[in-house]
C-alpha cells in the first residue's frame, strides 16, 4: 500500500529505481483508467498511462499543494483522452478504404455499384479542386498516402503526405 510519506521520498529521489516503485504502486489505477478507453487495444493504453505516469513523476512539483495522487490522475487521463482522439482522427473510414467489387455479386449489382462510382465522380468534379480531386481518384484506386505524394509531386510543387491527407479531409467534407 501506497503512503503519502515514502511517495514524497520518491518523488524527491526520481532515481531509476523510485520510478519503479511508482510505477509498481500506481499500475491497478493505470490499468483501471486503461480499460476504460474504447477503440484502443489495452496493451497501448496502458503503454501510454505508463508514459503519463513517469512525466508526472518527472515534472511534478509539491509546491503548488496538489497531492501527487491527484496530479498523476489528471497526466493519465488526459494522456488516454488524446490517445483516444488520435485514434479516432487515425481510424480507417469508408473514404480511407478503396472501392472493392464484390465478386460474388450479380451483373445487376456490379452495373450499379458502376453507376453509383460514376455518379460519385461526376459528383466530385464539381465540388473538389483538381488537386482534390486527383487525390481522391488515387485513393479510391487503392494507391497509399505515400504513392499518391509521390505520383502527384512535380518539381515545381512538391507534395508531401500531410498535403495529402489534408487534401483527403477537405474531401470528406465536400463529399458529405
Amino acid at each position: 500500500m501506497r503512503t503519502s510519506d515514502q511517495e514524497a521520498l520518491w518523488l524527491q529521489a526520481k532515481t531509476p529505481e523510485a520510478v519503479d516503485a511508482l510505477l509498481v504502486s500506481y499500475e491497478p489505477m493505470l490499468l483501471s483508467l486503461a480499460k476504460r478507453v474504447a477503440d484502443v487495444p489495452l496493451d497501448d493504453c496502458l503503454q501510454e498511462a505508463r508514459i503519463a505516469l513517469v512525466s508526472a513523476i518527472h515534472h511534478y512539483d509539491a509546491t503548488k499543494g496538489v497531492s501527487f495522487a491527484s496530479y498523476a490522475g489528471v497526466c493519465v487521463r488526459n494522456r488516454m483522452r488524446a490517445l483516444a482522439q488520435r485514434q479516432r482522427r487515425t481510424a480507417p473510414t469508408a473514404a480511407d478504404s478503396p472501392l472493392v467489387e464484390d465478386e460474388a455479386a450479380g451483373p445487376e449489382d456490379k452495373l450499379l455499384s458502376q453507376e453509383a462510382l460514376a455518379e460519385a465522380t461526376a459528383a466530385a468534379k464539381k465540388r473538389l479542386s483538381s488537386l482534390e480531386y486527383a487525390v481522391w481518384r488515387l485513393r479510391i484506386d487503392g494507391y497509399r498516402y505515400e504513392e499518391i505524394a509521390e505520383v502527384l509531386s512535380r518539381p515545381d510543387r512538391p507534395i508531401d503526405v500531410k498535403c495529402v491527407n489534408n487534401a483527403l479531409c477537405r474531401v470528406r467534407k465536400k463529399l458529405r
